[in-house]
């Protein structure tokens, strides 16, 4: 047996393999959820669009497939570009970036061969394109704002916490 996949003779190495597991199923459990609300509400959303433009539509089962390749897809980005630790080195514009060049090509395609719309039609794709960048800015607006909420709070609770610990006495230093 090779050395990697040898018997486990250190405790070193026990721990390294259970770490090494649990780190990947963090991943998972990240691009699992994503993938989860992703793939939710885009079947919401497309059924309110269906009533409300396309009333006699239907999804074929191409199509919810290639609606679920893409959640996965959409929840693997998401781990890369906003959770993974390596991710956050960017800017949050640069990742929102990175985020739409990995997704609009994944997506075009998905549309292009399930047929979402009428390959054919230069409107249809004009009004995919205008979509997806009216989605990703408001998604990203929102994002945006539950940060700087969420931010305003940690800032306050920070400040009372200074403020209890200015108005307690220093512990006695040691000689």
């Amino acid at each position: 047996l090779s050395k990697k996949t040898g018997p486990l003779k250190r405790p070193a190495d026990i721990y390294r393999r259970y770490y090494n597991m649990k780190k990947f199923l963090s991943v998972v459990v990240v691009v699992k959820n994503g993938a989860c609300l992703c793939f939710a509400a885009w079947v919401a959303i497309w059924g309110v669009l269906a009533l409300a433009f396309w009333p006699g539509a239907s999804l074929r089962a191409g199509q919810l497939l290639s609606m679920l390749a893409a959640s996965l897809w959409i929840g693997f980005l998401q781990w890369l570009c906003f959770v993974r630790e390596k991710g956050h080195r960017l800017s949050y514009a640069a990742r929102t970036m990175l985020f739409a060049a990995g997704l609009f090509p994944v997506l075009a395609a998905c549309a292009y061969f399930q047929k979402w719309f009428p390959p054919e039609s230069a409107a249809a794709w004009a009004g995919f394109t205008a979509l997806f960048f009216l989605l990703l800015a408001v998604i990203t607006l929102c994002f945006e704002a539950v940060f700087a909420i969420q931010g305003k709070r940690y800032e306050g609770l920070l400040g009372e916490y200074h403020r209890r610990r200015a108005g307690q006495d220093a512990p006695p230093r040691e000689s």
